[in-house]
């Protein structure tokens, strides 16, 4: 007897269909969740000054800004500059959140500012264009016809220059003081001028010792001051601070430093050089061009107070005590309005 199988279309299992639906359903959504996890978010900025509209000096201009990566990564910052906002010009790139716009600043102008934050991955956000308005170019002039830059870091007001006065504020000549034991003995106030051949004061400002910051004649010109420690404080917060605040505040290259002067950007425009110091216990002349030390005019004791120091190998801005008979350079800070 011969057999016949009868060919039927095969049956899928009860159920199947509906399992491998949901296998291919949980795999599409899985896949989904893992690329949304991959998502590589761009930078957001939290932080964008000067603010539109605002009036400020034609000094060095401090344009500031802050992007968070949703990653945590380091952001890098290209800053875009110009008198249009249909033409903004690349400025700089960096990784700080600081850039001086000085060079290409004119006085009574308008100017529009962009940042673009990228991150190492290469997702990047545009910050708004906003714009500001530069009045007239703020210089101080010293009784000596001594004429001073400035910068304008956060709120204050700075010199961009050591100052080279060799006369008190009320007419009164400043002692110069080249013999070591006199400059020791000194009490009253007194300027010296580095020995060093390239160390001169037209390049470095002058040295003076405390009695000269504290005398009530007045060192500093007129609506300028010599910072107190908790101004110098101020400066430091801003520029992120005292670990990280020399490389700013440092003039770049070796003009002025020696090498390898360690993460200098100069980014604040306080542009601080390497003027070195003269000894408290021999009058002897020490460090130029391997630190520069400015005296704080506050007084924390009878014979000493704090100074802020600058190395060529270092990026943070110590804070340091020293006795009053030191010589140091001096910043000027403008008064408050």
């Amino acid at each position: 007897m011969t057999g016949h199988f009868a060919l039927y279309p095969r049956q899928p299992v009860p159920g199947t269909r509906s399992l491998l639906l949901a296998t291919l359903t949980a795999l599409v959504l899985s896949q989904g969740c893992s690329n949304s996890g991959n998502d590589n978010a761009p930078p957001f900025f939290v932080k964008q000054e000067p603010f539109e509209g605002q009036s400020i000096n034609a000094g060095a201009v401090s344009l500031t800004y802050r992007a968070t990566d949703p990653e945590g990564a380091e952001v890098r910052y290209d800053v875009r500059l110009g008198t249009s906002a249909s033409a903004l010009r690349p400025l700089a790139s960096l990784t700080v959140e600081e850039h001086v716009a000085s060079g290409p600043l004119a006085p009574n102008t308008r100017y529009y500012w962009q940042v673009v934050a990228t991150d190492p991955l290469g997702a990047r956000r545009q910050s708004p264009v906003q714009s500001f308005t530069t009045g007239s170019r703020v210089s101080v002039t010293d009784l000596d016809g001594n004429e001073y830059a400035t910068v304008q870091i956060g709120t204050q007001v700075w010199m961009a220059e050591n100052l080279k006065t060799r006369t008190y504020r009320n007419g009164e000549p400043i002692p110069n003081l080249p013999d070591n034991q006199a400059w020791v003995d000194d009490q009253d106030g007194a300027w010296c001028e580095h020995p060093d051949p390239g160390f001169d004061a037209s390049a470095y400002g002058l040295l003076y010792n405390w009695y000269a910051v504290a005398n009530p004649n007045g060192l500093a010109p007129e609506g300028w001051h010599v910072p107190t420690d908790d101004e110098w404080a101020t400066l430091m917060g801003y520029l992120g601070g005292d670990p990280v605040a020399g490389g700013l505040l440092k003039e770049t290259g070796f003009d002025h430093w020696f090498a390898p002067n360690t993460g200098a950007s100069n980014g604040s425009g306080f542009t601080a050089r390497g003027g070195g110091h003269r000894e408290t216990w021999d009058g002897d002349f020490d460090l130029a061009g391997y630190n520069g030390f400015f005296w704080s005019a506050s007084d924390l004791s009878s014979h000493s107070t704090n100074y802020r120091g600058l190395g060529n190998r270092k990026i943070n801005a110590g804070r340091y005590t020293a006795l009053k008979n030191a010589g140091f350079s001096v910043r000027c800070l403008a008064d408050a309005d």
